[in-house]
């Protein structure tokens, strides 16, 4: 820094509830997987018990990280989620990858989610078929604006959003259990070998991601030491919740073998209850899905880059706050990359990665609780996860198998991926050069 400067960083506000962080909970886990994914996981599974039993583990896996992440969160209740926790227990470089991971990840996804909205919006209007790319950077730069006014206004949109989606998917299976189910005949039980339960434990976890979505916001929350756990945890069982009822109602009108190997077995259970409507309603729940996850994106993302340029890298533009309590330049920086993203088509190759860099974000998160627990023993902890050290323990065991098993399947992104990680150091420190001038 040069000598004489004062830093000016901006101050996010206080302003975040219960309602708020159970929205961006569900805004930003349940996409279009819940309805494409019970297919594949009856497939491996084609036993109703057996699809019971995976995706509740599913949302145990979950519970058990939102404990890490409640106590991680109260314990530094900053702005920027998981790369807080690997800044102080493992230094600024490796808070920094942590960082530079997670962003990439957010702002892929507001790219994949504004492209799939955008398609999706040409279903009903074919029309419009040829305008996609507009369609999907209009989407990203109207979220974003919205929320560059501020902090209410993100609310509002993000609760409205989150509960128009809960409240069609009610619809949905109110309607799917007022119809009779349809019968099936009899067939023998299927063994199922445990390469079966790996693959479909990995398909429902990747379905669960987002539950960490209220950390982000650690910095903007009301009384963090009692919202955030209550918006970690009550938001896995929400989750849980809605995901265990779309299974039963697709158990009731398709049965399991009426499920197994359904591309899209929503739009199936639809066709069944609403006729030639039916395709119309699920690409409509699709839309409805995709566009929280896009808020939830845009906002978790300018929060990373706020932290980041507040507490690695000293940059005072990232960290402008509004009158309205909204990080806008974080913000338009971080719609500006989804935009890039979706004009060149790139962001498919960081979606490749994105499970990469997931799972390394996660045990970051797990690694951050046993360090610390060693090295600050005394240290305020609001919220004190239950049956340390074997939860986080477990978890890590669990995000090392999954790293193994993903770079087994997709060895190429993975090495993309690792080169992506190994890259962030020198960013990092060119970052701090430019920003802080020569030591």
């Amino acid at each position: 820094m040069p000598p004489g400067h004062s830093r000016k960083f901006g101050q996010l506000h206080r302003a975040f509830g219960i309602a708020f962080g159970l929205a961006i909970t569900v805004g930003g886990t349940i996409g279009v997987g819940i309805l494409r994914r019970p297919g594949t996981i009856a497939e491996l599974l084609p036993e109703t018990w057996a699809i019971y039993a995976i995706w509740i583990a599913g949302g145990v896996y979950s519970l058990l990280g939102a404990l890490c992440v409640a106590e991680l969160s109260t314990m530094t209740p900053r702005a920027g989620g998981f790369f807080v926790f690997t800044n102080r227990a493992f230094g600024p470089a490796a808070g920094f990858a942590t960082g530079w991971c997670d962003w990439l990840s957010n702002t892929a996804a507001v790219g994949y989610a504004a492209i799939a909205s955008a398609e999706l919006l040409a279903r009903f209007l074919p029309r419009l078929q040829p305008s996609i790319t507009a369609i999907a950077i209009g989407l990203a730069v109207v979220l974003a604006a919205s929320q560059c006014r501020g902090i209410r206004s993100s609310d509002h949109i993000q609760q409205a959003l989150s509960a128009l989606l809960c409240l069609t998917f009610l619809a949905l299976l109110i309607a799917s259990f007022l119809h009779p189910t349809s019968p099936t005949p009899a067939v023998p039980h299927a063994s199922i070998v445990l390469g079966s339960w790996v693959l479909a434990f990995r398909a429902v976890i990747v379905s669960y991601d987002g539950w960490y979505e209220s950390a982000y916001f650690a910095g903007e929350t009301t009384n963090p030491s009692r919202t955030l756990p209550r918006a970690l945890v009550g938001g896995v069982f929400l989750v849980t919740t809605i995901y265990l009822l779309v299974n039963a109602s697709l158990l009731h009108v398709l049965s399991v073998q009426g499920l197994r190997g359904s591309e899209l077995p929503a739009a199936d259970l639809a066709r069944r209850i609403a006729g030639g409507w039916g395709d119309s309603f699920i690409v409509a729940l699709s839309l409805l899905a995709l566009i929280p996850l896009t808020n939830a994106c845009v906002l978790g993302g300018s929060r990373i880059l706020y932290g980041i340029g507040r507490e690695l890298l000293g940059w005072e533009a990232a960290t402008q706050v509004n009158r309205g309590g909204s990080p806008w330049v974080a913000t338009v920086i971080t719609a500006g990359a989804a935009v890039l993203l979706i004009a060149s088509g790139t962001f498919d190759a960081l979606l490749g990665m994105a499970s990469v860099f997931m799972v390394v974000v996660y045990c970051s998160a797990y690694a951050s609780v046993i360090v610390l627990r060693q090295r600050e023993p005394l240290a305020e902890r609001p919220f004190r996860m239950p049956l340390y050290p074997w939860i986080p323990l477990l978890l890590l065991i669990t995000g090392v198998a999954f790293l193994a098993a993903i770079a087994k399947g997709d060895f190429r992104n993975t090495i993309a991926a690792a080169g992506a990680i190994a890259l962030s150091y020198p960013v990092y420190l060119l970052g701090k050069r430019m920003l802080n001038g020569p030591r």
